[in-house]
């Protein structure tokens, strides 16, 4: 049976370079996370359009819009 490798020391060079790694890494992730907050606040946006259309196609000429319908549009606006 072989005994277990030591644990090999951490030198002051070899943490700054994994707090540099780590703030690149956090920086990256930071930058990807706004890229995709911004890219659903478009979608969502997108989606509101399409609901208020859908709305106001039904509401056209003067009719009133059905309750099942309501209901629905209503539904999906709660879930944006």
């Amino acid at each position: 049976m072989s005994t277990p490798e030591p644990a090999k020391p951490l030198t002051t060079d070899n943490l700054y370079q994994k707090i540099g790694v780590l703030s690149v890494s956090n920086e990256f992730l930071s930058n990807e996370v706004e890229r995709l907050r911004t890219w659903i606040t478009g979608h969502v946006q997108e989606l509101r359009a399409e609901v208020d259309k859908i709305e106001a196609s039904a509401n056209a000429d003067g009719k009133t819009i059905s309750a099942e319908l309501k209901a629905v549009v209503d539904h999906i606006r709660a879930k944006l």
